[in-house]
């Protein structure tokens, strides 16, 4: 049976698809807290927190195929019915995987397009969400080109080693490195790239902005609210690549030795579907945050109101996290 096959290769491992599947539960169980918050919060009327709810619905999305990979474990039970079920499982866990990659730098391309070009493409949105689940379902179904998904691993996505000799399946493992992890490498490192420009090009416009006089206090504390916008937002992008090496260098190892390393394997369950945690802790953390910040806001406000202030402005900056972009006349500062 192949999932014997695979587990004489040492790639199968009981207790890493236990792992798997016991993280992505817990994935799905915090991006939906995270949805549900900014829901009730209020804040999804803001295109920029509904950039991140694209990103917490596609985690919350993978994290589920991570809970659904528990039925390979039933595999040998019924090889004919399992091996259909292991190839949409695939086909699925690559879906989710594209969407979270794709909305991923869809937005970290409009902060930089927001925050260094002033350039706002929201009205674009409906466009871009439709455009990248037709992208995302395209990539995912080139697999079926060549009959790639099915056991990999302790899970059920893109084969790469099968045979009673466990010979590599070098249209599985290149499947694999092009259309997820060399492709994710590559588009992760250039957010960050692009991730360091925009901070850098902000801060030198703010302290241009603060040693010059250049702009009105108000305007001013615009850019003070635009940082505190990019720094929670730029974590996505950067806990994705951080998090995605590990499983990288898992299937470089099985691509080289033709088997699976243990430590290696149980390390890419724990820490593949905590993509999807991280963002959900992340954007429960950045709404958790704001709401708190609005309340001391308006807390203060109300204080300076009581005692006679004339001053609304005097109130913390935190009270906004929702840039409203100058205008080229009144903030054309180049980097």
């Amino acid at each position: 049976l192949l999932a014997q096959v695979n587990n004489s290769c040492g790639a199968y491992d009981n207790l890493a698809t236990i792992i798997y599947a016991s993280v992505g539960g817990t994935s799905v169980f915090v991006c939906l807290m995270a949805i549900i918050l900014v829901f009730a919060s209020g804040l999804y009327t803001q295109h920029i927190y509904r950039l991140a709810l694209y990103q917490a619905s596609s985690s919350l999305a993978f994290g589920l195929s991570c809970v659904l990979q528990l039925t390979y474990k039933y595999y040998n039970d019924d090889v004919n019915i399992y091996s259909k079920v292991c190839v949409s499982l695939g086909w699925f866990t690559q879906f989710t995987c594209s969407l979270k990659l794709l909305f991923s730098m869809w937005m970290t391309s409009h902060l930089f397009l927001y925050a260094v070009c002033y350039r706002n493409v929201k009205k674009l949105e409906p466009w871009f969400a439709a455009g990248i689940v037709v992208l995302s379902f395209l990539v995912s179904s080139v697999p079926f080109a060549t009959h790639s998904y099915g056991p990999s691993g302790s899970w059920c996505w893109i084969e790469n080693l099968g045979g009673n000799s466990c010979s590599i399946q070098l249209a599985g493992v290149v499947e694999q490195f092009a259309l997820w992890y060399g492709l994710a490498l590559v588009v992760l490192l250039a957010q960050c790239a692009a991730i360091v420009v925009m901070i850098c090009v902000v801060m030198v416009r703010v302290y241009r902005i603060k040693r010059y006089h250049l702009l009105s206090s108000g305007s001013t504390r615009q850019y003070y609210n635009l940082l505190k916008q990019l720094f929670p937002l730029v974590s996505y992008p950067l806990l994705f690549t951080l998090l995605i090496t590990p499983p990288f260098f898992n299937r470089v190892y099985e691509a080289f030795r033709h088997s699976g390393n243990r430590g290696l394997l149980l390390a890419n369950a724990c820490i593949a579907p905590a993509w999807s945690l991280s963002a959900g802790i992340t954007l429960i953390a950045h709404v958790s945050i704001v709401l708190c910040c609005t309340r001391v806001s308006r807390s203060e406000r109300s204080s300076v109101e009581t005692e006679g202030s004339v001053t609304v402005g005097a109130t913390s900056s935190c009270s906004s996290t929702y840039f409203v972009i100058p205008s080229e006349d009144s903030a054309s500062l180049s980097a």
